[in-house]
């Protein structure tokens, strides 16, 4: 590890050359030109406030070049680096600076490509800002790990290559283990599990919480004409002009050149309504589809990603009673899972707390600090965390997973930091959200109990006890003499019901039903009744971790597309996140970052 001094100085600084949360204008006069290493030693002429931000910027920025030089383990390392030789090979990526012809190794070590993305995602800046900042911003090159200025830094289009290597070796990956999977993810948890054993695990509660939040995907808003024409158009450019050749539909001179010029005026300049030959443009569109599919016989074309869309959104958006007679479905009938943009096949639409979203669903997990209550001079209580909070793992999925979705996969992912560090996962806690008798099973399987806070909405009328005969004993909750009894009836999808009757305001008898659901909320509500204020408390802290996660989102939105994408994004964000959280915890609490440095394993 490099050996990064704290008290740093400069032989001249002005406020020209150098602000705080600025690039660097000039770096002549911050470096010895004789070998290019840094003056640190000298005496800084620039002092308060704004020095002292600089240099904890700097220490921050030297923490995390250790954290992930310690986290990206040398198999993870070099388990990228065979991968990126191969794609070079193939001439997938053209970049030089990833792999040189002679030995096969890049210009760069790729742990600093790694910090690179990192600082990239945490900043949420561009990779023309990130380059920039690694060429002139001191901050940016300690996290590198670089002390001579004459160190060059990678090109901006080396950058981006790289990070299209790690987003195909994270596809690569996905499809080898049949699960998401994230190159961050896995450092993150190396990084946990350093945490946990740095600062001891007797420091740490068996504890995961959990939380879950929207994203808005990087697409604009289409209608459903601009969906099936874009997805169509983008088809037929893909399709090799030997097989444009074979469709019946090109044949066909009038209808043929008739969609062409439908396609080249696009969505936005046709409305939903409007109609050609009697019918609306859209059904005429899914007639041509309907033609089209009938066509494709090529078993190569078939395995185009642009067919196989097509395929789908002729799915979702008609339903074929007749062969080549498709009808357009109705609005109600669309699912929410439904293409929303061809730039984001993975996006889907939730509706919440009255905010529309279009894209995908992050959730975040991780390890509950133990806390201890002190009284400070004043004699007021005080309560101080032991040990920085560790975040185990991030998920993504589409905006219409459930909550409970994301559960598993959390508790997996914190057991196995768990084991590396000799620690155990006995508890995981989340909202209503997470709630369930389902979810709460699975979690006693794993060994894990589910805490769940309390469900929106008023509690029902009447509570509900299921009888050893089948039936429903119904208790009213405003006057407990007031029993009924809810007996089976039969339905058409063969779900349990249950029917009884009761008066309602004015007295009227009235029937009413209960569904499987009813008793799976109450007896929800009624596990929730046993969570402490303390335990709730403790589970809205991790609040705070989403946010970190969306801070500089515009409108909520990320500024990536694909599930896959965006877990890449958010996991890198997520280390400098829990960098962030040694470093302040350390500060603090005055422990010696030089020394964390190098103990750090």
């Amino acid at each position: 590890m490099l050996a990064i001094p704290y008290n740093m100085g400069y032989t001249v600084y002005n406020s020209q050359y150098y602000k705080v949360n600025t690039m660097v204008a000039n770096l002549k006069s911050c470096y010895n030109t004789n070998d290019g290493t840094f003056l640190w030693e000298a005496e800084p002429t620039f002092t308060g406030k704004e020095r002292d931000d600089f240099l904890k910027c700097c220490q921050y920025h030297s923490v995390l070049h250790t954290c992930v030089n310690s986290a990206a383990s040398e198999t993870l390392v070099n388990e990228l680096e065979i991968f990126a030789r191969s794609q070079y090979n193939q001439r997938v990526y053209g970049d030089g600076d990833l792999q040189d012809n002679n030995n096969g190794a890049g210009r760069y070590p790729t742990k600093m490509l790694l910090t690179i993305l990192i600082l990239k995602e945490h900043a949420n800046i561009s990779f023309k800002e990130v380059f920039e900042r690694c060429l002139y911003d001191l901050r940016f090159r300690y996290a590198l790990g670089i002390e001579n200025v004459h160190y060059p830094v990678p090109k901006l289009r080396t950058i981006k290559a790289f990070s299209q290597l790690v987003n195909s070796f994270n596809e690569k990956k996905t499809a080898e283990l049949g699960e998401k999977y994230s190159i961050y993810n896995e450092i993150l948890r190396n990084l946990a599990a350093s945490t946990i054993s740095y600062f001891g695990k007797e420091n740490y509660t068996t504890t995961v919480r959990v939380d879950s939040t929207p994203l808005g995907s990087n697409i604009a808003y289409q209608s459903r004409v601009e969906i099936v024409t874009s997805v169509l158009k983008s088809f037929l450019n893909r399709l090799p002009y030997e097989d444009v050749l074979k469709l019946s539909l090109q044949k066909r001179a009038d209808e043929w050149e008739k969609m062409l010029v439908v396609l080249g005026l696009g969505g936005k300049r046709l409305s939903y309504e409007t109609e050609d030959a009697g019918m609306p443009i859209i059904k005429w569109l899914g007639y041509c589809i309907a033609l089209i599919i009938e066509d494709v016989e090529n078993k190569v074309i078939e395995e185009i990603p642009e067919y196989k869309l097509l395929e789908r959104v002729f799915l979702e958006q008609f339903s074929l009673i007749e062969p080549g007679e498709p009808s357009l479905k109705a609005g109600k009938d669309i699912s929410a899972d439904s293409l929303q943009n061809q730039n984001d096949p993975d996006a889907s639409y939730r509706k919440k707390y009255d905010t529309p979203v279009r894209g995908e669903s992050a959730n975040v997990a991780e390890f509950v600090a133990e806390h201890e209550t002190t009284t400070d001079e004043n004699g007021n209580e005080v309560r101080e965390q032991k040990a920085p909070h560790v975040i185990t793992s991030v998920d993504v999925d589409t905006a219409t997973a459930n909550d409970t979705d994301f559960l598993a996969p959390a508790v997996d992912a914190a057991k196995k930091i768990a084991d590396e560090c000799d620690h155990k996962v006995g508890v995981v806690q989340g909202d209503g959200g997470y709630s369930g008798v389902g979810p709460k099973k699975e979690m006693e399987d794993k060994g894990v109990s589910l805490v769940t806070t309390e469900l929106k909405g008023k509690e029902a009328t009447f509570s509900y006890k299921l009888q050893e005969d089948g039936t429903v004993l119904v208790t009213d909750r405003s006057n407990s003499d007031n029993t009924y009894t809810a007996v089976p009836v039969n339905t058409r999808d063969g779900s349990r019901k249950w029917k009884f009757t009761a008066p309602d305001e004015n007295g009227k008898e009235k029937s009413r039903y209960i569904t499987e659901r009813n008793l799976e909320i109450q007896e929800i509500r009624e596990m929730q009744k046993d969570v402490t204020g303390e335990t709730k408390k403790l589970r809205n802290n991790v609040e705070a971790t989403v946010r970190e996660l969306k801070r500089g989102l515009y409108n909520g939105k990320i500024r990536y597309c694909g599930i896959l994408r965006i877990l890449f994004a958010l996991s890198a964000k997520a280390v400098g996140i829990q960098t962030r959280r040694i470093f302040n915890f350390s500060k603090r609490y005055g422990i010696d970052l030089p020394a964390l440095c190098q103990n750090w394993k």
